[in-house]
């Protein structure tokens, strides 16, 4: 073999494996986007959470969270978790946080009522305020790492995965007052107004009931979309 060829046989050695080289990069560097865009998808809807209900989730919660949800990634992209809502702001990943916070603060409530998680009305003046200096209708101001853990997203999950593995929509639960209790279906649901959850796509009988509020109507969750309903 004349050493020509032998340079050309190493060059295309060396050409093929710079390739493979590239590709794999690409790829690592593409895996590390989606995990980031995942991580931060997960933070801003904490945030949305956090200003809509004046409550906070201490950094160390944060961070348990985003990785407890990271862990389900592959199975929630299954689902459609990076899909945006029609019609909407957030993807079903983001609804999905937000439900679950919505699910803590409910159990953290009724924890602190003695197992009848009705929020403790909101009263005037400095003692309204929470260590940030926001009204809120809570007591406790903070959701940290003991709640996460009272409370994982594992179970969260298994709880909602029948849902998620069918035609879905997006439900926002409001009324005014906030903290009436929610049925739907003729079954009570864990929790109270303001909540949004996650719900099997079609028509549904719903009342609100509480707070001095009462409704009681039907509403459409849309495949792949989401609805509000109110009361009054």
């Amino acid at each position: 073999m004349s050493r020509s060829r032998e340079g050309r046989e190493m060059l295309q050695r060396l050409i093929l494996m710079t390739a493979l080289m590239l590709l794999l990069d690409g790829h690592i560097e593409d895996s590390s986007f989606a995990q980031t865009a995942s991580e931060d998808s997960y933070s801003t809807a904490m945030k949305v959470w956090e200003k809509s209900e004046n409550l906070s989730v201490s950094p160390q919660a944060k961070d348990l969270l985003v990785s407890e949800f990271g862990e389900f990634s592959e199975r929630l992209k299954e689902f459609g978790g990076n899909v945006r809502w029609k019609d909407g702001t957030r993807t079903l990943n983001q609804t999905l946080v937000i439900y679950y916070l919505s699910d803590l603060r409910d159990r953290k409530v009724a924890e602190e009522q003695g197992g009848n998680a009705i929020p403790a009305p909101k009263s005037q003046g400095s003692d309204a305020r929470n260590d940030r200096g926001v009204t809120t209708e809570w007591k406790f101001s903070t959701i940290g790492v003991l709640d996460v853990e009272a409370y994982p997203v594992k179970e969260f999950i298994a709880k909602v995965e029948p849902v998620l593995k069918g035609k879905k929509g997006e439900l926002h639960t409001v009324s005014q007052p906030s903290g009436a209790s929610i049925i739907l279906d003729k079954i009570k649901k864990p929790g109270l107004t303001e909540k949004t959850t996650v719900e099997e796509a079609g028509e549904h009988d719903i009342r609100v009931v509480g707070r001095g509020v009462r409704c009681s109507d039907k509403v459409n969750v849309p495949d792949g979309g989401t609805v509000t309903f109110h009361c009054p």
